[in-house]
């Protein structure tokens, strides 16, 4: 098979080294995949040797010595490592900013359960009605009531 991806051309050596990687991944894939048992066979050693070899790295074709070793060329993580001099509204007392949060989650957890109550009033009057359509033999009527429970209820809008 082919290198499936290309490497920097030698400028950045991490990206060639994850690339490989890729690469030699790849081979696994195939190999797996392909119909030749012998192939097959191959494929799982070289998985089974990358996935138990301490470094990470496996086999480059044939071979089991480790290829190479990947290093940690910069510092790639994205962490705000110095906060904003203002901090927002969020900044002042923290008292007082966690009453006013539990205030507002209080509104908010008695909106939805008032909300919810709405949609199981609407949604067992529409679930009535097409019980009593289905007990008049009227099908397509019962099946829209149905659909209506589903709308106001599960999906919280109101039909």
């Amino acid at each position: 098979m082919d290198e499936v991806w290309k490497g920097s051309g030698g400028d950045d050596p991490e990206l060639d080294n994850f690339l490989s990687r890729v690469n030699e991944i790849s081979k696994i894939l195939e190999g797996l995949a392909s119909e030749d048992a012998k192939e097959q066979e191959r494929a799982i050693r070289h998985a089974d040797i990358l996935l138990h070899d301490g470094s990470g790295e496996g086999p480059s074709q044939d071979q089991h010595e480790p290829t190479s070793s990947t290093t940690v060329t910069s510092d790639r993580t994205i962490i705000n490592k110095s906060p904003p001099a203002d901090p927002g509204p969020a900044g002042g007392d923290v008292g007082q900013d966690q009453a006013a949060f539990m205030r507002m989650v209080e509104k908010d957890a008695a909106e939805r359960a008032k909300d919810r109550q709405e949609r199981k009033k609407e949604s067992d009057k529409f679930r009535a009605k097409g019980n009593d359509g289905f007990k008049r033999q009227c099908y397509a009527e019962a099946l829209d009531n149905y659909n209506k429970v589903k709308g106001s209820f599960l999906e919280g809008k109101k039909q």
